[in-house]
């Protein structure tokens, strides 16, 4: 119990919604003014959203946005080439991912242009994006005690773990691989963006991979 102990101070240090190792003079927006990024890309930042995370529209649907991560380029291809060939995995386990390696997170313009109401679910009791992101914070200490042998149960008594068991661990997210990065394949989206917006890594269940048809 002592390391449980140890990693949760360390935890409860984690700034919500801080700029996570970004210089005060970094440019955020405090608006939506959205601004092209090349001639048939459009992203932009907000601080309002979630500190960290960029949103680029979709080319086949301009009332979609995709979460950017470290592949968009390469998911580009995957959706809007389509020639690829699924694999099933039959029998997923939970592994670990980087957020920010998951692509295909999406949001409507409509959900982009109310971050209040995309967080609390339009005012759902207990839903805000502090929680959401208290909930991410705590993955690591999970993962840090079930690897030193401690089990989900075990953690689950103490009541911040249990949130964060509950969110990502009983119902995780599910993904599958292409190449290097992976594809947003299920419910989720809060969890997703929230680890993404933390630079944190998340536990998926890997449902399968694509691959391209050349």
């Amino acid at each position: 119990m002592a390391l449980l102990a140890k990693s949760l101070s360390e935890y409860e240090s984690v700034q919500l919604g801080s700029t996570n190792g970004i210089s005060a003079s970094t440019p955020q927006t405090s608006s939506f003014a959205v601004t092209p990024s090349s001639a048939d890309t459009t992203t932009f930042e907000s601080n309002t959203f979630g500190s960290n995370l960029a949103f680029v529209q979709d080319r086949l649907s301009a009332e979609r946005y995709f979460s950017r991560g470290n592949h968009y380029e390469e998911y580009r291809d995957y959706w809007e080439n389509g020639n690829y060939t699924f694999s099933r995995n039959e029998n997923p386990e939970l592994v670990y991912v980087r957020a920010r390696d998951i692509e295909g997170v999406y949001l409507s313009d409509r959900e982009l242009g109310n971050p209040e109401g995309f967080w609390t679910r339009n005012g759902r009791e207990g839903w805000s994006r502090e929680n959401i992101l208290r909930r991410a914070s705590h993955i690591q200490d999970v993962r840090q005690n079930t690897e030193s042998g401690m089990s989900l149960d075990e953690l689950s008594q103490n009541p911040v773990l249990d949130d964060t068991i509950r969110s990502y661990y009983n119902n995780p997210v599910q993904v599958a691989q292409v190449g290097s990065y992976y594809v947003f394949q299920s419910d989720g989206r809060h969890r997703t963006l929230a680890a993404q917006s933390l630079d944190t890594y998340i536990p998926v269940l890997v449902t399968g991979s694509y691959t391209r048809n050349d």
